[in-house]
């Protein structure tokens, strides 16, 4: 199905792209139950544990910024698969990884897919429908919910120590969605000079610094929350699966 004129992608994009907020959703919340799994695995403390966690953050804030920096030289479709790859990359390279050190590189890979994807398809269907664009963002937002809640449940179904299959699931659906990008208009329509803002370097500066300042805490809350929560409810008794059940 071709991308109508106007609009930056084809409705089973639209699907496809909502997919992959739940995909974004899913694996940033893997980490926190999967740390028993990761702790017998590797022979880590509940804190360097964590840092699977941390890099996957840092590598999305990386990765928001990077995209951001360069979506004026690459299209759309590129910039999205592209950040499937890195999330597939990233998710496999966890599951597998050899070693600690190595983990923790593939949560950073993971993490600037998770970046790359988070900015890309906020930004596509912010401006992309039209009129409808607002609604079609809050839609968009409430796949991640849904993937939060997934990615706790399907490691409480499997045991935390079984956490690589969720990870190397993760990956499976990153490179099935690379697939999907193809309806995903490469070049985004031109404004005209009218819907151009126009606003000057400094104001605009302070809006970009004081927009990423409320994405770090919002992103930091909520990935540390729903991270550090099964090992809270384990420390005060509880089994790892449900503690893991409980934070899904």
């Amino acid at each position: 199905m071709g991308v109508s004129p106007g609009k930056r992608c084809s409705r089973p994009a639209a699907v496809a792209s909502c997919i992959g907020f739940v995909l974004i959703g899913m694996l940033q919340a893997l980490y926190g139950p999967a740390v028993p799994g990761l702790r017998a695995q590797y022979g880590l403390s509940p804190s360097a544990a964590g840092l699977g966690l941390s890099l996957h953050f840092t590598g999305g804030v990386v990765g928001v910024l990077a995209f951001n920096a360069i979506h004026s030289r690459i299209s759309n479709r590129a910039l999205l698969a592209a950040s499937y790859a890195l999330m597939a990359a990233g998710g496999a390279g966890f599951a597998l990884a050899a070693n600690w050190p190595l983990a923790l590189a593939a949560a950073f890979l993971g993490g600037l897919g998770f970046g790359g994807i988070d900015y890309g398809l906020n930004q596509l269907f912010a401006v992309g429908f039209g009129d409808r664009s607002p609604a079609m963002l809050n839609v968009l937002n409430a796949h991640f919910g849904i993937g939060a809640v997934l990615g706790p449940a399907l490691v409480a179904w499997l045991g935390p120590g079984d956490y690589p299959y969720a990870f190397g699931a993760c990956a499976v659906l990153a490179g099935a969605l690379i697939l999907c990008t193809g309806g995903v208009r490469s070049e985004a329509p031109s404004a005209s000079p009218a819907e151009r803002p126009a606003a000057s370097g400094g104001l605009l500066s302070r809006v970009l610094v004081g927009f990423l300042l409320l994405y770090i805490l919002n992103v930091g809350v909520e990935a540390g929350v729903g991270g550090w929560e099964p090992t809270h409810l384990e420390t005060v008794g509880y089994s790892a699966t449900v503690a893991a059940s409980a934070t899904s």
